[in-house]
């Protein structure tokens, strides 16, 4: 069998050459990536607070369901025009800059919600938090995918998600705890204080130039904006994003609510046990991914997807409630990660930031979606009928994936990752 040359595995996947000349696995933990891990971290510590904390403070503030339903869906509306222009934003700015002015801008928000007491008020705030959110998070994923080594990215999408998953469960219950004992404006300030350490954390990421750099146009004629925005190979994971989008709304806007309606104490607890669980599922589950493809982690994430939400439509205590959020946490682990590095692998490496855009656009298009008629029906029938509800959604998002990779083909990835 012949033997593959070192300097082509140095040129083609940045590996050195070993005894044999065997491929060393190429390096995951830089100083560059733990840096933007950093970085992730702490936006998402700011930002997960808002999550639970805006649907109590709405209602403390003479709002209900409707419109906890209507500001989540304008936040998300936000975030969705965003992120449709953000990879031409990305291709004209310094990406380093960009990131930096879009945490301290979203700092400046969370400080804001402390001046308002109206449901208007809030509205405003969480549509400006939409538009620095929208560019935050396709930026982050972004950088994150070029600076990864081809034969790892699976594993660092993985890791890199972990800071968000860990948030998810440490911030939800800072915040909670903060507006019990201490009031809303301590919540909403310590928010702004975890965003602005972000904005000095970026300040430590130093990649090559022309990671961070503006990409030069290489036609003499721009492509049309379509092009730019979109493409073909994302649209099986677009429908599957708008659906887990749906799926994902239920919980993310209305859990605490629903608790209060079922009379559950402690319900915060919830969040460390989805969370831990989603933990434990993302350490392995990148690693599957690099190795067996997108089927071995999206099917089992549908599974859990549909158990979870039937055990949040049935909780009527807190032993029922963390047993959906260690089913939900499975899911989240498989899913969340496996769509993002999926993605990605399925356009060319020039077009990564439109992968990285539609990830976070159709999944919030989703959400926006789910919010406002959830909100609606919530109107005097009760918090559990959600859930029951986006079952519907839960099923569909697995039957989709089943049609459309095993049946129509769709989403086979380009370069080095292939389903086996």
């Amino acid at each position: 069998m012949a033997r593959i040359p070192g300097h082509y595995l140095i040129a083609r996947f940045g590996m050195k050459k070993t005894r044999g000349d065997a491929p060393a696995k190429p390096k995951l933990w830089t100083k560059d990536y733990i840096v933007l891990c950093a970085v992730n971290v702490l936006f998402s510590y700011g930002f997960s607070m808002m999550m639970p904390l805006l649907a109590l403070y709405i209602v403390a503030c003479g709002g209900d369901s409707k419109d906890v339903g209507i500001t989540s869906a304008g936040f998300t509306m936000a975030a969705i025009l965003m992120r449709f222009v953000s990879p031409l934003i990305l291709d004209k700015m310094n990406r380093k800059l960009l990131l930096a002015l879009c945490t301290a801008i979203s700092a400046g928000i969370s400080l804001g919600y402390t001046f308002t007491d109206t449901v208007a008020g809030i509205l405003l705030y969480r549509i400006l938090m939409g538009f620095a959110f929208g560019i935050v998070s396709a930026l982050c994923t972004t950088l994150a995918a070029d600076i990864l080594p081809d034969l790892r990215r699976g594993e660092g999408i993985g890791y890199f998600g972990m800071g968000n998953t860990l948030m998810s469960a440490l911030s939800p219950v800072a915040a909670l705890y903060l507006a019990e004992h201490t009031g809303y404006p301590a919540a909403f300030v310590t928010a702004c204080v975890g965003q602005l350490l972000c904005t000095v954390a970026v300040g430590f990421f130093r990649p090559p130039r022309e990671v961070i750099a503006p990409r030069p146009q290489k036609h003499a004629k721009a492509p049309p904006f379509v092009s730019r925005v979109f493409d073909k190979a994302l649209l099986l994971h677009m429908i599957l994003l708008v659906l887990f989008g749906l799926y994902r709304s239920s919980e993310l806007n209305f859990l605490p609510l629903l608790a209060v309606e079922k009379g559950i104490k402690n319900f915060p607890v919830f969040y460390f046990c989805q969370t831990g669980v989603s933990f434990l599922t993302r350490m392995v589950i990148g690693s599957l991914y690099d190795r067996k493809g997108a089927a071995y982690v999206m099917i089992p994430g549908g599974v859990m997807a549909l158990i979870g939400i039937y055990l949040f439509s049935i909780s009527n205590s807190l032993d029922v409630l963390l047993l959906a959020g260690a089913f939900n946490g499975m899911m989240l682990g498989a899913v969340q990660p496996g769509l993002q590095a999926w993605a990605i692998d399925c356009v060319a490496p020039e077009r990564r930031s439109i992968a990285s855009a539609a990830y976070f656009s159709y999944y919030d298009i989703g959400l926006g979606i789910g919010a406002f008629i959830m909100g609606y029906m919530a109107r005097g029938n009760g918090y559990s009928l959600i859930y029951t509800l986006a079952l519907i959604p839960a099923a569909l998002f697995l039957a989709v994936f089943l049609i459309g990779f095993f049946g129509l083909k769709m989403g086979r990835p380009r370069g080095a990752h292939s389903f086996r």
